[in-house]
């Protein structure tokens, strides 16, 4: 059952934010969990939670730690993507977005697949390799056979000079397993997809297509399908602004650790 307190305890996250606003943790608490994270094995919540109330006076400390521990795992250097709108068709209201339905305003339209040959020449010019395929969420004018096609012509564009795309990400609305196992086969590089927020009173407030998007459920979950589709390379975030930054960071977290000890 795809219960979200499967996952993380939103209450224990608030009780933990609560306990610590206001309280200045010690420098030597500090430092030990800095020491800590400088191992690579992870934080708890609880030690997040601590650095995020430190004092000023320690970001440059954290600064210096976090970009040791990036050196040691990525090395010294830079990775861009550039983003691809092929539709920005959909069924979905987000509080957020100007993609929503609600927008007659909005000029609908989905790429063909010539136009798709055009942008990603356009994109090879400008020295891009990596690209991120972005559309709304709708059913009839997104499918699933649609995208797999854009993938694949992607792929078999070549610019004047040779140039061609080496990676292709997605990130598309929350699906199902046999879906992500489709698009797992289509060589795709890292599947994203945010949560927006983890706070669900504010999450189904922006989100008031209850059959899509506004299953918070459903959006929590699609990880875990993800990876039972057979994509291995997956990417979480929020949209900062929309509840407390702070709580965000700990829901995001959570999740994530969540995933590493259920599917290592």
């Amino acid at each position: 059952m795809n219960d979200p307190q499967k996952i993380f305890d939103q209450a224990r996250l608030l009780t933990l934010l609560r306990e610590e606003n206001g309280h200045t943790p010690a420098t030597s608490r500090i430092r030990e969990i800095l020491a800590k994270a400088g191992e690579k094995n992870g934080l708890s919540t609880e030690e997040v939670s601590t650095l995020m109330f430190a004092p000023r006076e320690f970001d440059e400390e954290m600064f210096v730690v976090s970009g040791r521990i990036r050196d040691e795992i990525y090395g010294n250097r830079m990775v861009l993507f550039a983003p691809l709108y092929w539709s920005n068709y959909c069924a979905n209201n987000c509080a957020y977005c100007s993609f929503q339905t609600s927008n007659k305003n909005e000029e609908r339209m989905r790429l063909s697949f010539d136009a798709v040959k055009e942008e990603t020449t356009a994109l090879l010019n400008m020295g891009h390799k990596r690209v991120i395929l972005e559309s709304g969420e709708h059913a009839k004018k997104n499918p699933l056979d649609y995208l797999l096609r854009v993938i694949e012509t992607i792929y078999t564009v070549e610019n004047c000079h040779g140039d061609r795309i080496r990676r292709v990400n997605v990130n598309i609305a929350a699906s199902t397993a046999e879906e992500y196992r489709q698009l797992a086969g289509a060589n795709v590089g890292t599947y994203n997809l945010f949560q927006e927020t983890y706070h669900r009173p504010t999450y189904e407030r922006m989100h008031p297509t209850v059959q899509l998007k506004g299953n918070y459920a459903r959006q929590l979950f699609a990880m875990d399908r993800a990876i039972e589709g057979g994509l291995k390379d997956l990417g979480m975030g929020v949209l900062y602004g929309l509840y407390d930054w702070r709580f965000e960071v700990l829901a995001l977290i959570t999740p994530a650790q969540y995933l590493e000890h259920t599917y290592g």
